[in-house]
């Protein structure tokens, strides 16, 4: 009987640990997250990706005017890039 209830407790915290999992959070009301949840990275080199990954961390971490100052190397352009031309 002891054993019995343990595995019925189990079998309900699964059933309630899948319930919640399966429960879809409401998406974030931002353009910008609308905007990127439905692109596609495009970048040439393994450079230019991190660069991106950078870059996209940056917006989210340091204000306009920092942001404004930030420049990205870059091979293919022969330069620094700013934050716009680079995303």
């Amino acid at each position: 009987m002891k054993k019995t209830v343990t595995v019925l407790i189990g079998f309900l915290g699964i059933c309630i640990f899948m319930s919640c999992a399966s429960v879809q959070q409401p998406e974030p009301d931002n353009p910008v997250y609308r905007y990127l949840k439905h692109s596609e990275l495009q970048c040439e080199g393994n450079e230019q990706k991190s660069n991106v990954k950078r870059a996209l961390v940056d917006i989210v971490t340091l204000p306009g005017h920092e942001l404004r100052r930030m420049k990205y190397s870059d091979n293919i352009h022969k330069g620094p890039l700013d934050i716009t031309f680079l995303l």
